[in-house]
């Protein structure tokens, strides 16, 4: 190696060690938070609350340290990348040092000592959290790729157990086993657990993009369409969508009093744009809380009737579209379906944009 080079991988490795130093000190933090909740230690809670001081400092450290880095070697390519790739991962690592210090001065305001349920529930997501947050800083300083990608996977399997424990928090409140202003303390709590699992993920991407110079690929959106039926609307709609938009979501469609078939006028029209059977039988809603969270939006195409979904995924979006168009036999012609398809399109466009932006295909 030239002189050059190894002054290059010297500042290089100061940085990831500084980086490393950093995350070890950040994971500490939230296991000390964590601690310091379950005990309700309060002496705990207050080192662990100044002990983000020189986290901060550290942080603002590397970020001048990676400045001078690109100031001294004008970095290209693969350093290039890492170095901005640090700079992004700071900003999460610091985020992540913040809620530890919300999950600590949350359990000073605890009233109550803490059930059995709900601490079993704190040690599980922690460790899902904590978890997470280890395996995507090795991805990121070894230059893991295969790591990120199972990391991220797993993650994303994971955040079904958070929405189980706000279940299980909310049953506890409704039994009289927590006070009220300790369910709100809990319920932050689990919040930050939660977003350190997607801020490590956010890690993980860094790390791929470092690997390979891959950036965030963009987000497949889930939309269901849904009326009583399933018989006019929400299967045009679906069509629609999939024709348009094949590109940026998965589209499906469900009636919670699902008719035999799909109304023959429709069924001809779909036929005719190469729509196969398949697609035109009507379905009936599963409205399990684990079904549904796999969708980001839910289109409700019949807004005069309550949709019978008793329980709405925390980061499920619901929607009601008015679509004026008679449904009855007499009523329900070429004009009808032309109607309420320009309409449909209309909001289909609106949707779709807004969730991928005007580059949407």
């Amino acid at each position: 190696m030239s002189h050059y080079e190894k002054r290059l991988e010297r500042d290089l490795g100061e940085i990831r060690d500084r980086v490393a130093t950093i995350g070890r000190n950040v994971d500490f933090a939230v296991g000390e938070a964590l601690r310091s909740l379950v005990q309700q230690d309060r002496d705990l809670a207050s080192r662990t609350i100044l002990g983000d001081l020189p986290i901060n400092r550290a942080t603002r450290e590397v970020d001048h340290l990676c400045h001078r880095f690109v100031a001294q070697h004008l970095p290209s390519s693969r350093f290039l990348r890492i170095i901005s790739s640090t700079l992004r991962m700071m900003i999460a690592l610091e985020r992540i040092g913040d809620y530890a210090v919300t999950i600590a001065r949350e359990s000073v305001q605890l009233t109550a000592t803490l059930s059995d349920a709900v601490v079993q529930d704190l040690s599980a997501m922690s460790e899902l959290a904590r978890e997470t947050l280890d395996q995507a800083m090795k991805a990121f300083n070894e230059e893991d790729e295969e790591l990120a990608w199972e990391t991220m996977k797993r993650s994303r399997a994971g955040r079904e157990s958070f929405h189980g424990v706000f279940r299980n928090l909310l049953s506890e409140g409704e039994a009289g086993n927590c006070p009220l202003a300790d369910l709100f303390a809990l319920q932050i709590v689990f919040n930050r657990l939660e977003r350190i699992a997607d801020l490590a993920k956010n890690i993980c991407e860094e790390a791929v993009f470092v690997t390979t110079g891959e950036t965030k690929r963009p987000k497949i959106y889930r939309v269901l369409f849904l009326d009583k039926k399933n018989r006019f609307r929400s299967v045009l709609a679906r069509v629609m969508a999939e024709e348009a938009y094949p590109e940026s979501g998965h589209y499906e469609c469900a009636g919670w009093e699902p008719a035999a078939e799909v109304d023959l006028r429709v069924s001809k029209v779909l036929s005719s744009r190469g729509v196969g059977k398949e697609l035109m039988k009507p379905q009936l809603l599963d409205a399990d809380l684990a079904k549904l969270s796999e969708f980001h939006v839910i289109v409700n195409l019949e807004p005069k009737v309550a949709v019978p979904i008793s329980d709405l995924p925390f980061r499920t979006v619901l929607l009601d579209w008015s679509i004026e168009v008679e449904l009855d036999e007499e009523h329900l012609d070429d004009a009808s379906i032309e109607k309420a398809g320009k309409e449909l399109a209309r909001r289909i466009q609106d949707l779709m944009e807004t969730l991928r932006g005007e580059t949407a295909s």
